[in-house]
C-alpha cells in the first residue's frame, strides 16, 4: 500500500514529553485528526492536544511519551497514514505522493526522466527529476510557468525544458 508522509518530528518541546511537528498538512494541527499515525517501520503513534505552532508546524503530545528525553528520541520520525486515508484532492490539486513516479515530457513529447520526489527548502517547491539525458538529478521549479500541466490519470507531467536546472 501506499503511505504518505503528513509530518516528521523535529524536536522535543518542553519537558512533559510534548514534541513539534514539521507537518505537510494545510493546516498543520490538522495532523491530529487523521487518527493512528505510523513510522516507516510500522510503529504506531497516536497524538492528542495538537496544536498550531507556526504555519509549517505542530505541537503535539504522542501518547507513551512522558518527558523531554522520551520526545528527543524521537527527532527525525517521519510520520505516515496509508494514502487510501486521505480524502480525493479536487481539481487542480494534487498529493505529493501522486506525482512521484510521473513522466516528464516537453509539449513536443521528448521525455526528460520521471519525477522522483519534491522538495521545498521554503523559496518554493521544486521538482526532482531523473534525467534521461545526463546520470544526474534535474530539478524544475513547480510554478505555472515551469510545469505546464499534470494529468494524474495519464501519468504525464508537461514542462518547460527552458526552467530545468541540470
Amino acid at each position: 500500500m501506499k503511505t504518505v508522509c503528513l509530518g516528521e518530528i523535529v524536536a522535543a518541546h518542553g519537558i512533559k514529553g510534548h514534541v513539534k511537528i514539521k507537518t505537510h498538512t494545510a493546516n498543520p494541527s490538522d495532523i491530529g485528526s487523521y487518527g493512528v499515525l505510523k513510522d516507516d517501520k510500522g510503529v504506531v503513534y497516536k497524538l492528542s492536544n495538537v496544536r498550531t505552532a507556526n504555519p509549517n508546524s505542530a505541537i503535539a503530545f504522542v501518547q507513551g511519551v512522558i518527558d523531554r528525553n522520551q520526545a528527543e528520541a524521537l527527532r527525525g520520525t517521519k510520520l505516515f497514514i496509508e494514502r487510501e486515508q486521505l480524502p480525493e484532492p479536487s481539481n487542480d490539486e494534487y498529493y505529493h505522493e501522486d506525482i512521484v513516479g510521473l513522466a516528464v515530457l516537453d509539449i513536443q513529447g521528448t521525455s526528460y526522466g520521471t519525477i522522483l520526489g519534491i522538495q521545498d527548502f521554503g523559496a518554493g517547491e521544486f521538482f526532482d527529476i531523473s534525467s534521461d539525458a545526463h546520470d544526474k538529478i534535474a530539478t524544475l521549479p513547480f510554478h505555472d510557468e515551469a510545469v505546464i500541466s499534470i494529468d494524474i490519470d495519464k501519468g504525464i507531467v508537461t514542462i518547460d525544458p527552458e526552467f530545468l536546472l541540470v
